[in-house]
C-alpha cells in the first residue's frame, strides 16, 4: 500500500528499504536514490541508482540525484566506478 501511494501520488515522497526495490521496482518519477549498501555487482549497483536515472527518453526526469554513501566495505562507491567496470568493453 505505501509502495503504491509512493508511485501513485505526491502523499508519500519518500522509500526507505533494504533489498526490496532493488530489481524490478518502476517508479519513474523517482529522482533521488540514497545508496548506502555495498555490493560488489554491477548490475545490482546499476539497478539501485538506475531507480533515479532513467532520464526522460525512459520516462523518467530530466534531473537527478545519485548519493552513494562512502565505506571502506569493498564495494562500488561511485556510480563512476561502476560504469569503469565495462571500460574495456566500451574503449576501441
Amino acid at each position: 500500500q505505501l509502495v503504491n501511494s509512493y508511485k501513485n501520488s505526491d502523499k508519500i515522497q519518500i522509500l526507505c528499504n533494504f533489498g526490496i526495490l532493488t530489481t524490478g521496482f518502476d517508479s519513474p518519477k523517482t529522482n533521488m536514490a540514497f545508496i548506502t549498501r555495498p555490493t560488489q555487482s554491477v548490475v545490482l549497483y546499476s539497478q539501485m541508482a538506475g531507480r533515479a536515472t532513467r532520464g526522460p527518453r525512459a520516462g523518467g526526469n530530466e534531473n537527478c540525484k545519485v548519493i552513494t554513501v562512502i565505506d571502506p566495505i569493498p564495494g562500488f562507491r561511485n556510480i563512476g566506478e561502476g560504469f569503469n567496470y565495462w571500460e574495456d568493453i566500451w574503449d576501441e
